[in-house]
Formats: structure tokens, sequence, C-alpha cells
């Protein structure tokens, strides 16, 4: 498929992990229909916290995947997502995350993650920036989780109409290729960084599979 990405927050860069997904990367400048409309997902780097986009809303429900990463995730949520789920979340940073119960993301064409991979042994470079504050709602599939509280989702899953929505409290960027973390003696590919990337490239080969079509459903030919 083809998946979209956002202007980077730090240099971070998404294109390995699209391409290593299966997928081919397309830069995108404007969340327009026009923009949205040739993409089966999109990677968005919310720098400042994620505030609900009509049209982004419109793709998803449409038929596209969305990842967002967002830096800031302050606050009721509710209402800034698309589709408007009931989910809360607490700024907070921290330094541990561990894959929730089942997690689908744990393997895919990025490698395993282990409840290691995604932790940070630096206090000025945490590994999320929040996490759900109340139980998450019948339907959301938590992915992540932080430290070992299966209540605290760091990352988590849910459908939107025929498209599907990822949303985490992660400030992903800053571990990616060119990010300013990446091959630093405060991360490298065999810890953090690479964890990151593992995660990332699961993460999109999984939500684009989530996404409703007719093939999906059972209709094939002119059915």
């Amino acid at each position: 498929g083809t998946v979209g990405y956002t202007a980077s927050c730090l240099g971070g860069d998404v294109t390995s992990a699209i391409i290593n997904a299966g997928h081919t990367p397309v830069a995108v400048a404007s969340l327009d229909a026009a923009s949205l409309a040739p993409l089966d997902a999109l990677i968005i780097e919310a720098c400042l916290g994620y505030a609900n986009d009509p049209d982004v809303d419109a793709a998803v429900s449409n038929g596209m995947a969305v990842i967002i990463n967002d830096w800031f995730p302050v606050g009721a949520t509710a209402g800034r997502l698309p589709g408007t789920p009931a989910i809360t979340f607490t700024y907070n940073l921290g330094f541990a995350i561990n894959l929730a119960t089942a997690s689908p993301i744990t393997t895919g064409p990025g490698g395993t993650l282990t409840n290691a991979s995604l932790d940070s042994s630096f206090f000025l470079a945490p590994s999320h920036d929040g996490y759900t504050a109340s139980v998450l709602s019948p339907g959301i599939v938590s992915l992540l989780i932080r430290s070992n509280q299966a209540n605290r989702s760091v990352a988590l899953g849910y459908p939107h109409g025929n498209g599907y929505v990822a949303y985490s409290g992660m400030p992903i960027d800053t571990y990616l290729p060119s990010g300013p973390y990446h091959n630093s003696n405060l991360c490298t590919p065999s810890n953090l960084c690479g964890g990151m990337q593992t995660y990332l490239t699961n993460l999109i080969a999984w939500s684009v599979q989530q996404v409703r079509t007719c093939e999906k459903e059972g209709f094939t030919g002119t059915k």
C-alpha cells in the first residue's frame, strides 16, 4: 500500500519503517482530502498535541489507517481523535514500557519486541509522554502499557468507520534514523532506538491490516 507521513518533529525518518513493513512511503505536505485520498495509511507526528482534523477523520472513516504519535497527550483526549472515542490521557513522562497482554504488534516484519525493547535509561530521553487514565472501552485494543500497569495504556488502537486509528503518547520521532538520539551514546540501534523502529514497523503492518475492505468482508468480483 501507500503510506503517507507528515513532517517530523526532530528529524526522525519513518520511511525505512514503512518500507520494512512492505509499503511505499509518500511525504504529505497538506492534510486535505485530495492529498489523503490516495493513501492506505498515514503517520502523523503530533509535536504539540493532536487536534482532530475533519479531513483526516473522513479519510479514516472511508478506509484509511492513521498512526498518531502524540508528544503532548494532555487532558481529555475525547473529541481530539478520529471518531471521538472516550479516551482520556494523562501527560506524564515515563521510561519503562511493557507490551500489553496479547499485544498484536509483539512480532511482525520489524522483528520481535520484549518488555525491555522500549525502555529508556536516560532521564532526558523518556520513552513515553503519557498514558490512559481510565479503563479502555470495548473495541479499543491496548498495544503498550506503562511499566507493568495494565490499566495505563501508552499505545492503543480502535476502528473508525472502515478505517483504523493507532494512537500513542510517545515521542517516537526522537529515536528513529536521523533523530537526535539515534546512533548517539544515549541510544543505539541495539537498544531503545532499535525497539522503536521494530515497534513502528510492526504497528504500520498491523494497522493497515485492520482496515475494512470488500475482499476482507468476503465480497469478490462484482458482488
